[in-house]
């Protein structure tokens, strides 16, 4: 089995540990909203809107850098 394989598979098995360890659910009050659900999903929505802002931000920056040089 290949390395990546591995790190693939204990990775999702971390994943499932901490979803069946955080599944209670979570309030979230952002202006008007409220939303609640899986404290979970709740991470994985954050993790992955910051993920998006943080490479968009970044191709941003390069994109600038490459026009200036």
């Amino acid at each position: 089995m290949s390395r990546s394989a591995i790190i693939t598979i204990i990775t999702a098995i971390l994943l499932i540990i901490f979803a069946v360890q955080n599944s209670e659910p979570a309030s979230m009050t952002l202006l008007f909203w409220d939303l609640t659900m899986s404290l979970a999903l709740l991470l994985l929505i954050m993790f992955v809107l910051g993920t998006g802002f943080g490479y968009f931000f970044h191709m941003t920056i390069s994109m600038r850098k490459k026009k200036t040089s």
